[in-house]
């Protein structure tokens, strides 16, 4: 991973109204970066599963969704499942936001999503799982069958409208850019393969293991699969085989390589980057009668 190029995508995003496109070392000056941040809340009346496994937050015009459940590696369960599919259509509809940023939140191990929650599915289809269904599927109890209140159809159905949901999001307009560090396997990869920018870093490790527990590939993976060159999709679906950061960009899975250490200031560069004219305008970000402004420029261009 040591010899691997490191690329920005910031310049790769789409041109924001009165600002030209930053660069990655083009970092905001000042602390008022941090003033523009806004907290992203989720009406408790529209949404009836609140989680704090999935983190949604914004910053300027950046939308910040991070999975915050280190101690499973991330893995999906429905709730999270459910605040993404009522916040991506909030989001993509919203014509101020630029740009979805979706990364995990780390632990003892760096992890992006390890999969979905299979083991939940599995211990509701068992019956050991402890969690009630909703009346009519307890009272048919019908797994198998897409039975409606039962986890073992609801969590496959909602997680794949959502995969679907961010596979037909605008990426020309509003990309998303998931960051690879660490574990991303299974419904991990449906959660950012189907987004434009996919950053691998030395701590990635990739995998799509479902056939080894008699699953197809899913959430996805038996469209983009075919689609690599060489026959790389096949080996990858029959051997379940983990990949590292290089071999991700020789596929074309990933489309960017950061060192894991640069990863906050790319979340930086990416919130400068979505800010608009007008936000630097009401933050004063760019005006240099503003005396915080002013000194911490001045800083900087004397360390440099």
């Amino acid at each position: 991973a040591s010899i691997l190029p490191n690329i920005s995508l910031v310049d790769l995003l789409p041109p924001k109204k009165g600002c030209a496109s930053a660069a990655l070392g083009s970092l905001p000056y000042t602390k008022s970066i941090l003033a523009s941040a806004m907290a992203f809340s989720i009406s408790r009346r529209s949404l009836t599963t609140m989680t704090t496994h999935l983190l949604p937050s914004r910053s300027a015009n950046l939308g910040i969704l991070t999975l915050n459940n280190p101690k499973t590696l991330n893995a999906l369960d429905l709730e999270m499942v459910r605040v993404l599919n009522h916040v991506l259509p909030l989001w993509q509809s919203d014509p101020t936001m630029r740009t979805t940023l979706m990364l995990g939140a780390h632990g003892k191990r760096p992890a992006f999503c390890a999969g979905g929650d299979v083991k939940s599915v599995y211990m509701s289809g068992k019956g050991l799982s402890g969690v009630q269904a909703d009346d009519d599927a307890a009272a048919t109890n019908q797994h198998g069958y897409g039975q409606r209140g039962l986890l073992t159809a609801d969590f496959f159905r909602e997680e794949y409208q959502m995969n679907h949901r961010i596979a037909t999001q605008d990426h020309d307009n509003m990309p998303q850019v998931s960051i690879w560090d660490g574990v991303v396997m299974g419904g991990g990869v449906g959660l950012s393969l189907h987004g434009k920018y996919r950053v691998a870093t030395e701590n990635t490790l990739f995998a799509k293991p479902e056939t080894a527990i008699g699953l197809f590939p899913d959430v996805g993976g038996m469209w983009w699969l075919p689609r690599l060159p060489g026959g790389i999709g096949s080996y990858i679906a029959l051997t379940g085989q983990r990949l590292r950061a290089d071999d991700l960009l020789y596929a074309g899975l990933a489309t960017h390589y950061v060192p894991a250490d640069k990863i906050y200031d790319l979340r930086l560069a990416l919130v400068d980057a979505t800010k608009t004219s007008s936000d630097d305008e009401q933050e004063g970000g760019d005006d240099d009668s503003n005396p915080d402004v002013a000194d911490a420029r001045a800083e900087a261009e004397a360390e440099a």
